[in-house]
């Protein structure tokens, strides 16, 4: 799927006569940096979860666990960080990474692919501020080395983000 991202480049000086092939090299090192198109869970992992606030979370995370990238343990725990009151014990869901998940999972992200910058659409640029010129440049990418899971319909379903670049 084809979709077209806006990025202000804020940092980026550019002069005026910059032309196409620049902007590209620029985004394209950017994207090398973090080129992955990755699946936002709900923290960094491990993400300990009390059991009666789990359910909008379990259904991704077993997910995760039925393929192999993240194993669960159920636990207790205090939830009650107030040294002057009293303990609240209650049950708990530990989530933490296996070593295939750790290989894909990038902070609090799981990554399914690669963004490649497939052609610049237009810019815009700011009126000089202090000698300089900011541009925002609008430019359309192609998602490629889609990892098999995030083709699967179940998690498809659970993610408005993979729903966007895969459906």
């Amino acid at each position: 799927m084809r979709r077209i991202l806006f990025v202000a480049c804020l940092g980026l000086l550019i002069s005026a006569c910059s032309g196409g092939s620049e902007h590209r090299e620029f985004i394209s090192k950017k994207l090398q940096n973090s080129k992955k198109a990755c699946l936002k869970t709900y923290g960094r992992f491990p993400i300990t979860l009390p059991v009666a606030k789990s359910e909008p979370y379990d259904p991704l995370l077993n997910f995760f666990e039925s393929i192999g990238y993240v194993k669960s343990l159920e636990a207790k725990q205090n939830i009650n960080h107030d040294p002057s009151k009293p303990k609240d014990v209650v049950p708990v869901i530990q989530y933490s990474l296996t070593d295939r998940g750790a290989e894909l999972a990038d902070g609090y992200r799981i990554c399914y692919g690669d963004l490649e910058v497939e052609s610049i659409v237009g810019e815009e640029t700011t009126p000089p501020i202090g000698g300089k010129v900011v541009k925002a440049v609008k430019f359309k990418y192609r998602l490629s080395n889609v990892k098999d899971w995030a083709r699967n319909e179940s998690v498809i379903d659970l993610s408005d983000q993979l729903y966007d670049h895969l459906s």
